[in-house]
């Protein structure tokens, strides 16, 4: 019992985490990643019509719904031609960059406390396989989960009770980290403990804090 009366809160026990934001640099707009190829730019892909307009099938396509050949032809149809399937595929593909420094030296010392490691990201499968290939802390973390593969995305309660249901894990224990305020809140709705992080910061820093104050490393 605290000082209060209230009961202590339960120790983390499993420290789960987004990929793309918080272990792994990426993109942060479909600019950036246009840049990063040789696909002629057009202005159409900068408006708040094509975000929207496309928005349903990245997420199909991050839920598993949509195979990623798919998803590309599904692209240039929404866009009357403008982005060709092979310039969709393109773009995804320039998408990721690298390890934050410090963030596989960090999972090292979770396990070290005795604390279980997860991911639960929002991505597709080529980007998941990409990162696997890129990604020293993706490998190192003990439980590797993403939306594609669990049918569900974030922020929906669904793909965090298909998590639970998954790993045996019981939500008092875990902590989550996300890049993105609207999959913090999401996970908090679903009973879980969960921080932001904030990618432009030092990712491995701001964890390492977190952990600290949740007493990970005690």
């Amino acid at each position: 019992m605290t000082q209060h009366g209230q009961p202590a809160p339960h120790p983390v026990t499993h420290v789960v985490f987004d990929l793309g934001g918080v272990l792994l640099s990426h993109v942060r707009t479909w600019r950036e990643a246009h840049e990063r190829t040789a696909v002629p730019w057009d202005d159409h892909f900068d408006t708040v019509e094509f975000l929207e307009s496309s928005r349903d099938s990245v997420m199909a396509h991050m839920a598993g719904r949509l195979t990623p050949e798919e998803w590309y032809a599904t692209m240039e149809t929404l866009t009357a031609g403008r982005l060709r399937a092979e310039h969709a595929r393109a773009v995804l593909e320039a998408w990721l960059y690298e390890d934050y420094p410090g963030v596989a030296d960090l999972i090292d010392d979770i396990h070290a406390a005795g604390r279980v490691t997860a991911t639960l990201s929002n991505t597709n499968p080529v980007h998941w396989e990409q990162a696997l290939a890129i990604s020293e802390a993706l490998r190192r973390v003990q439980h590797q989960h993403a939306s594609h593969l669990l049918g569900a995305v974030k922020p929906d309660r669904e793909i965090f009770e298909v998590f639970e249901r998954t790993t045996g894990f019981a939500r008092e224990g875990i902590v989550f980290f996300d890049d993105l305020e609207e999959n913090v809140a999401g996970a908090r709705a679903a009973g879980w403990r969960a921080e932001h992080i904030d990618p432009l910061g030092n990712p491995a820093e701001q964890l390492r804090t977190y952990l600290g104050r949740y007493g990970v490393f005690e």
